[in-house]
């Protein structure tokens, strides 16, 4: 297929699926499974996305720019005689397990949904946030008064008033910024670092078993698509701008002392599918089995490559 990249971004990705054959008149798939490799998605990860609280697989799965299915088709083939070895800014971890729509206790009964979550067998663990397109939405903050609001009693909220200190006092205001990320940041990382630091926490649970933390090493990163700064400049801007937003919330946190006892173990990180990609692209297994091709056609053609 030959690309023009005449059209927007959001276009061009789904001419992809026009030109299959695979979507309806608004440029949806038919069904998700046309939206993930070799059509057909492991009984047991299906499930654990139709548990998961955006019912991702009902329809925004079918969305040829779905950041679920983005996430799913990069992660989905790890495992233990295959395992994903990444290159971080601070050192290369392996990992051999992936589980999908984690659910992460985050205050009271609620919980903040985690795209996809990596382990390996010395128990470190890898969380994710998935982002395709996101960005390109911008909008005012948006965050429940349940996080703003001192409680009598909010066993799953530790640290809250420190929490409360920092969302209170920090600004959300910039016009044109996608805050709709940094949202969901905030609520991952008040579930992660409550269940680091708070001995009363609730586990997370994976498959019907409870996971307390041990010690052992939390890395959480935003993983964003980065599309080609040449042919998508309007798209590479808000991409930028979300980076930017992204690593000015990470040092105004960084300021505060509400991770001054994770030093060293909730490692955060903003990360694209272009450095995901250098890291799988000369798997052997996966381009025997024809994943690479299918990452390069489907997402890594509109994407900036260093």
């Amino acid at each position: 297929m030959t690309y023009t990249m005449s059209n927007s971004l959001k276009e061009e990705i789904v001419n992809y699926a026009k030109d299959k054959g695979l979507t309806l008149s608004n440029g949806y798939y038919y069904d998700f499974r046309d939206n993930i490799f070799g059509g057909k998605m492991n009984r047991e990860i299906e499930e654990s996305f139709l548990e998961g609280d955006g019912n991702e697989l009902v329809s925004k799965a079918c969305a040829p720019h779905s950041s679920s299915m983005l996430g799913y088709n990069f992660f989905h083939w790890i495992k233990e005689d295959n395992p994903l070895t990444i290159n971080f800014k601070d050192g290369i971890n392996t990992y051999n397990k992936v589980f999908f729509e984690v659910k992460i206790p985050v205050i009271s009964r609620g919980y903040a949904n985690m795209d996809v979550v990596l382990r390996n067998e010395k128990g470190d663990w890898l969380f994710i946030e998935s982002k395709f397109l996101e960005y390109l939405n911008t909008g005012s903050f948006d965050l429940s008064e349940s996080y703003k609001k001192k409680k009598d009693k909010d066993p799953y909220y530790y640290n809250g008033n420190k929490w409360r200190r920092f969302i209170n006092n920090y600004s959300f205001n910039a016009k044109g910024q996608y805050w709709g990320g940094i949202k969901q940041e905030l609520c991952h990382l008040i579930g992660l670092t409550n269940w680091m630091q708070y001995k009363e926490a609730k586990p997370i649970q994976i498959k019907k078993n409870n996971y307390k933390y041990d010690g052992s090493e939390i890395r959480f990163i935003n993983l964003v698509f980065e599309p080609n700064s040449k042919d998508f400049k309007k798209e590479h801007n808000s991409f930028s701008n979300y980076q930017t937003l992204y690593e000015e919330f990470s040092d105004n946190l960084n300021s505060t002392n509400l991770n001054k006892n994770l030093v060293g173990k909730l490692k955060m990180e903003f990360m694209t599918y272009s450095e995901l990609w250098e890291n799988i692209k000369n798997n052997t297994v996966l381009v025997q089995n024809g994943l690479i091709d299918y990452l390069k056609n489907r997402y890594m053609a509109f994407a900036e490559i260093k």
